[in-house]
């Protein structure tokens, strides 16, 4: 055995053996271990580099939500149940012309909003109503996108199409989950006005904001995309670290006049309801968003300082041709949508409106993280013709 120990085996000597085995069983389990490390880092970054290029995770996630789910087997996505049971018809295309009795088309991306999106809906339809008394030719309708929802959603909308009737709203509901990006634009994809407003279902910015909109795309000669900003509400929150909040009172400035810069929209403040506070946002959303400013404006736009303001309001013809030719799915979508629109030469401006949250004035930081990274990634293929 001493023979052995000595000469045989791995040729090691049985002093190395007895004095320095536990010395390298260690230093080689570090070594593995810092090596799994690396490895790991390196596969999981670059699949997250990736992902929106790929599909990745999401792509099975999805076929195998869509093969799992008895109720979405069903659904047709080009297709909208109508105010009589068992009736559907075929969504229109953005492709098509406008129709002339439609002037605005209100697009609401709605995801487990079973309790706010009611209260959306009855505040939209009451202004829309009054805009129609005021201007006879005013004709709207309402698209609710409901991303495949695991509550109530589509019920809850189908108790407005039975009592406005499916001219005024439509529900489209999506086979299975979506991005924000891609289920956003299958919806506008459906619709039928000379313009399109894109809202959220939650309903921190109310449907009547869509009047400085307005007056901002009249400014445009009517053809154009603007955008609802909060970015007066974010620079406010900096400076001043307030944490109650009941809404806001936004100067959107003069409609004819360049995009304003947040210090010029801080001519609206924050006026405190008391009793009611809203937690601010928290230091890793803001130092997130922030960096993603930085990236949008050094190579996309310099002017714009929200683009991810879920309250945008397009032209028809601005619509076709950023919505029909946009890649990505994700929330940086909206981001391709201005690079594009730069590229056609499609005016942008930027308006302050009303958000009634103020934790929500900044988005998470994993939504600014990835729009950050979609932004890069997309940058860099435009820059080697890939894009």
């Amino acid at each position: 055995m001493a023979s052995f120990g000595r000469h045989g085996g791995q040729g090691l000597p049985a002093e190395l053996l007895a004095s320095g085995g536990p010395e390298l069983a260690g230093l080689r389990m570090a070594v593995t271990a810092g090596v799994s490390v690396v490895l790991a880092f390196t596969i999981i970054s670059t699949w997250w580099c990736l992902a929106p290029l790929t599909g990745g995770l999401a792509f099975w996630q999805r076929r195998l939500r869509l093969l799992l789910s008895r109720r979405v087997a069903s659904l047709d996505e080009d297709h909208f149940a109508t105010e009589k049971e068992g009736e559907v018809a075929e969504f229109p295309s953005l492709s098509a012309l406008a129709d002339d009795k439609i002037v605005l088309s209100v697009v609401l991306l709605a995801c487990d909003e079973e309790a706010r999106l009611p209260v959306m809906l009855d505040d939209a339809i009451a202004y829309l109503q009054h805009r129609q008394l005021t201007q006879a030719s005013f004709g709207f309708e309402i698209i609710v996108v409901d991303n495949a929802s695991h509550d109530f959603t589509a019920s809850a909308a189908t108790r407005f199409v039975h009592k406005y009737g499916a001219n005024v709203v439509r529900i489209l509901r999506l086979r299975y989950r979506h991005d924000d990006g891609a289920a956003i634009r299958k919806g506008v994809l459906r619709t039928r006005g000379k313009y399109i407003l894109v809202a959220g279902a939650e309903g921190f910015v109310r449907l009547s904001e869509y009047d400085r909109l307005e007056s901002a795309m009249t400014s445009l000669q009517g053809e154009g995309i603007v955008l609802g900003s909060r970015a007066h509400m974010q620079l406010d929150l900096r400076s001043r670290g307030a944490t109650k909040v009941s809404r806001m009172d936004a100067d959107s400035g003069d409609a004819g006049s360049a995009n304003p810069s947040p210090a010029d929209m801080t001519s609206s403040t924050l006026e405190h309801r008391q009793g009611q506070t809203s937690q601010a946002p928290s230091l890793a959303c803001e130092v997130a968003w922030r960096i993603f400013q930085v990236i949008f404006q050094m190579f996309c736009a310099r002017d714009i300082y929200d683009p991810l303001c879920p309250f945008q309001l397009y032209s028809r013809l601005a619509a076709q041709r950023v919505f029909l030719r946009e890649r990505l799915d994700t929330p940086a979508a909206t981001c391709e949508r201005l690079v594009l629109a730069r590229r056609f030469g499609i005016p942008i401006v930027e308006r302050a409106v009303q958000w009634t949250s103020l934790q929500e004035c900044i988005p998470p930081a994993k939504i600014s993280a990835e729009c950050a990274r979609d932004t890069l990634i997309m940058v860099v293929l435009r820059k080697l013709n890939l894009w």
